[in-house]
């Protein structure tokens, strides 16, 4: 059931080493039928009339064409997936004139409609440490691959409702076991004992942009980020703080709690607690939607996550998910793949 719940991280860990799709998928074995090139970067795509017909790379100052014998699939993500859709001519016609990129296919979505999960951060410092020395844990993680340090980022996670009219949870929390040096302005681990927690909004409804500031990859990308602006958003970020606060100050580990040490007693309530998450709040890398699917003719991708307005191009990440999932995105972005592998195979 779609109801509160907290537990241990699911993980893909190997022998203490995250399992990504590139080291599970490609590294593990050689395929005949796969090549990979490093040190490269897309161009743009290349078309023979309205049909992709194959992609220019970029390595270093040499330009290469690689054809495409039946389709092109572009993995980019929710970041770089608009804007090689934007420099190969596919996007806002007015975005397209600025760059000056010849229109191919009039897509009005692309890039409008991103959406990333925005944090709020607490931090408690704990009045004793672990009783096993780190340089056991590290000996134990190198020795055997396993020990704290083979574990996820955080720990534990939670989703819970940010009040109780909600009929699912909203909220999703993260418990990491050690603390942050708030005395450096680099991410440095702090000496003492602690507990880090973040917790966000997990179904965000605020829209940001993104779009291509030039015909290069190398072009810097011109983001529009917006968090927090619709009633639902703000509703649901605005109790965050203080759940979190009575988690904590419950026991056993209430009794184990030194003291709070960011934000502190001045982030209370809701509009203080919404003002610090805009101001020094961190988004979750869990970017979706800036080339979202859908049934209208205006969305970027339809069901078979083929770009319209084209032919012979899907698009296979993130990007094409037009709301965000109820927790994080690497398992919905390997269901994509998935699925664009069986539309592939299929013909569809």
């Amino acid at each position: 059931r779609d109801t509160d719940r907290i537990g241990y991280t699911p993980s893909t860990i190997r022998n203490g080493r995250r399992v990504t799709g590139y080291s599970g998928m490609v590294r593990s074995g050689k395929r005949a039928n796969l090549t990979v090139v490093t040190r490269t970067r897309a161009d743009c795509l290349l078309f023979d009339g309205r049909r992709a017909a194959g992609v220019r790379v970029r390595q270093g100052t040499v330009a290469r064409h690689i054809a495409a014998r039946r389709e092109v699939i572009v993995c980019a993500g929710a970041v770089e997936t608009p804007l090689l859709l934007e420099r190969s001519g596919i996007g806002r016609p007015d975005v397209l004139r600025a760059l000056g990129v010849p229109v191919r296919a009039e897509s009005p979505n692309v890039g409008e409609r991103l959406i990333e999960q925005r944090g709020l951060a607490l931090q408690v410092r704990l009045k004793r440490g672990p009783s096993r020395h780190l340089f056991m844990e590290t000996l134990n993680y190198f020795l055997n691959g396993q020990g704290f340090l083979s574990t996820a980022g955080y720990d534990v996670v939670c989703q819970f409702t940010s009040s109780p009219g909600i009929s699912r949870p909203d909220i999703q929390g993260l418990f990491v076991p050690m603390a942050l040096d708030t005395s450096s302005k680099d991410l440095k681990l702090a000496k003492h004992p602690g507990i880090l927690f973040m917790g966000y909004p997990i179904r965000p409804s605020t829209f940001s942009t993104i779009h291509s500031s030039g015909k290069s990859p190398e072009d810097p990308p011109v983001i529009d980020a917006h968090f927090l602006e619709t009633e639902k958003d703000r509703l649901a970020a605005a109790p965050v703080l203080d759940i979190a606060r009575g988690v904590l100050g419950q026991g056993p580990v209430a009794d184990m709690v030194a003291g709070e040490e960011f934000p502190g007693p001045v982030v209370t309530g809701a509009e203080a607690s919404i003002r610090y998450s805009l101001e020094t709040g961190t988004g979750i890398y869990h970017a979706v939607g800036s080339a979202a699917m859908g049934p209208a003719e205006t969305d970027v991708v339809d069901a078979r996550l083929r770009v319209r307005g084209v032919s012979g191009l899907r698009v296979a990440d993130a990007s094409v998910l037009p709301v965000q999932v109820s927790g994080n995105t690497a398992a919905p972005a390997t269901a994509v793949g998935w699925r664009a592998g069986d539309f592939i195979l299929a013909g569809e």
